[in-house]
């Protein structure tokens, strides 16, 4: 099965009511679920960095450089909730994945990306030919947004 396949899709697993999604809570009193992650490997894909965390996330947006397309090894994540949220950067923040220890901070909305978060599709890049020649960020097929 191919991941890029569902690549319009949203994950159903877990998901929470709109009301309680950005409820405050311990660790997390703004109730944010948008994450930043850096120091990611160049070749994770989307469902091993779902695993790493839990199969929490419900959107993936894989920065990319604009003119190459190469990934920049990090990315912003939704998750279902402000708790899970709460979760990744207590217990997942630098933890290794595929053998580096990756960077987890909060990424709150900034004023006029509401229309624009969450994205459409669960996974989106940023670069025109973002990985057109495959094996990063999510494996070949992925278009650019």
């Amino acid at each position: 099965n191919n991941p890029d396949e569902s690549a319009g899709e949203k994950y159903t697993t877990g998901e929470v009511e709109p009301a309680n999604k950005n409820k405050p809570c311990k660790n997390n009193p703004l109730g944010i679920t948008r994450l930043f992650l850096g120091n990611l490997p160049f070749t994770v894909s989307e469902p091993t960095l779902n695993a790493h965390l839990n199969d929490t996330i419900t959107h993936i947006k894989w920065i990319t450089d604009k003119t190459t397309g190469k990934f920049y090894g990090s990315a912003f994540v939704e998750v279902r909730n402000s708790k899970d949220a709460a979760k990744a950067m207590k217990e997942i923040n630098g933890s290794l994945l595929m053998g580096r220890p990756i960077k987890i901070n909060y990424a709150p909305m900034r004023p006029g990306e509401e229309k624009d978060w969450p994205p459409k599709s669960k996974v989106i890049t940023g670069g025109k030919v973002a990985n057109a020649g495959g094996g990063q960020a999510g494996g070949k097929g992925l278009k650019a947004m």
